[in-house]
Parts: C-alpha cells; structure tokens; sequence
C-alpha cells in the first residue's frame, strides 16, 4: 500500500523499473525496527546492571522454535511480548537451578537478574496467559496493527534518576521483545513479510526516508535497486481523531461532530482524493491500505 501510494504520486506504473517497490519500504522499516530494538535493548541492559541480554533472546528463541513458534510468526505460529516474557520466567528459572549446581559461588548472571525481576518461575495462571495469547495472536498479526505499533517510533528509553521498580524493567521487555518480534517479520529472509508492529510513524518515517534519499546508509540487499528522483514525494496525517502528545491532522475527527460537520470533513476528504499526484493511505486498527475509490450519494427525504 505505502509502494502503491509512492508509485501513483510519481505517476508511475507498478511494473516499471523506476517504481518503489514493497520491498523497498519493508527494508526501510525494518531498519527502524531494528534501531528501536536495540535502543529498547541497552536501555534494559543497563537497568538490569550492565548485563548482556543476547544470551537471553538466543535462549528464547531456542525455546520457541522447540515448540515450532517463533517470536515473529504468524498467527498460531507466533508468540505475543507478554507470553513470551512468560516463557522467559520458566528459562530464567532453569538456567539459575543450572547455575547454582555447576558453580555455587559464581557472581550474579543476567539470568539471575533477570529471574529477581520477573519473579521467579512461571505459574499456572502464566501458562494459561501463553495459551490465551496465542489465540489472541492470530488476530493481530493479520493486520497492520500488533501490541505496539500505535507508538511514534521514539524508543530511546527514559532511565530515569532512580532505580526502576520491577514492573517497569518487565514493561520495557515486554516492548523490546515486541520489537524483536518486528525485525523477524520483515527480515530479509523472511518469505511472506508482515507489518504487524508497523504504526503510522513506520509509514510517514518510510515515505520521508525514500523522499531525503537515507536508505544508503541501510545494510540490507532489498535497497540495492532504490529507483531514483523520489525527492518529491511528501507524507502528512490529513484526516484523524485527536491524538495525545501529536499535532493536531488538519482534519480532526470527533464523536460529538454534528452532521454538517460530518458532511464538511467528507467533502475535504473528497477534494484531497481528487488531487493529481496524490494518494491516500487508511489505517484502521488491524489494517491499512490504499484507497482506490470513493463514493457518495443523496438520500432524498422519504425514502
């Protein structure tokens, strides 16, 4: 949809070398997912006393694949943030127990830091959480929309002047792991690419990218063919509900709009769709696309 829009406010065809392709966009975000994922992680990191998390996630993923998930799969197959830090309680737990057989009198380790913070072993009530989440996963990851891609793309954490509670250093896992989950669904190897963790800012930041010519700096063979004069194209949010903490769209949507309020906005919409060399994209909440049409009718009073 991102592709199809940048294609049809170039006046491009879809097929023609020149054309953004929806892997160029793909490329770009999971470069950014990527970027927000280790920031999501040093910043653990460093509230978990410097320890190295890479251990960890190697541990989950093993664990996961055991059961044939993975943190980015699709449907069934996948596994959301919350269960997948509910995995990580049991790991946690027999990875000390190893621990603490093998060298009684070695320093703390990350999982044993790790284990302090998410409270030891999984329980019966976490197990039935995983379960519930899994079923839950497969109405995310169809979509454009997952546990977390409503935010503005801004992951550098907050560390803060104190030491962070226990809930807090879980919430940040939960987040990293999201990301995680993210870069594995638009990896280059990765066969059938999912947006599930792609938000409003993974599409403006993507149109922005290509426009200001910054994928050469990305390390990722999907933009070895970026077309070129792609310097024209613009992004904005013209039509939305008022959101916190974001600059108002020019068309602000409300639940007390009146009729001739309602009737203003459409014809706005109307005109903006209208426009030569523009497009419009709409996200709702499990799905974006581009708009190929629109229409309008009367109804005369009586009928």
């Amino acid at each position: 949809a991102v592709a199809g829009a940048c294609n049809t406010a170039l006046a491009r065809h879809g097929d023609s070398p020149a054309a953004v392709s929806h892997l160029h966009v793909a490329a770009l975000q999971h470069a950014m997912l990527r970027e927000h994922a280790a920031q999501r992680r040093a910043s653990l990191e460093r509230q978990l006393g410097g320890v190295d998390l890479s251990p960890v996630l190697a541990a989950l993923n093993e664990d996961l694949a055991r059961d044939g998930l993975s943190l980015g799969g699709r449907k069934e197959l996948g596994c959301s943030p919350r269960a997948a830090v509910a995995r990580l309680r049991a790991i946690c737990a027999r990875e000390v127990e190893l621990l603490a057989s093998a060298h009684p009198s070695a320093e703390p380790s990350v999982w044993n830091r790790l284990a302090e913070t998410l409270g030891g072993v999984a329980t019966g009530e976490d197990s039935m959480k995983m379960a519930e989440d899994q079923v839950a996963l497969g109405r995310n990851m169809e979509g454009a929309e997952g546990e977390d891609n409503d935010d503005d793309g801004d992951d550098a954490a907050d560390d803060g002047g104190g030491a962070p509670s226990h809930d807090a250093i879980r919430q940040q896992l939960r987040a990293w792991l999201g990301k995680e989950s993210g870069c594995q669904q638009l990896a280059p190897e990765r066969a059938r690419l999912t947006t599930a963790k792609i938000g409003n800012w993974g599409i403006t930041a993507a149109v922005r990218a290509l426009a200001e010519g910054r994928w050469h700096g990305v390390q990722d063979q999907r933009l070895r063919d970026v077309p070129e004069g792609l310097g024209r194209l613009r992004i904005r949010t013209l039509m939305s509900v008022r959101i916190r903490g974001q600059k108002a769209p020019e068309l602000v949507l409300s639940k007390s709009d009146k009729e001739e309020d309602q009737e203003r906005l459409w014809h706005r919409l109307w005109a903006a769709f209208q426009r030569p060399r523009s497009a419009l994209l709409v996200h709702h909440r499990n799905h974006y696309s581009l708009v190929f049409a629109m229409r309008s009718w009367e109804v005369l009073d009586g009928e």
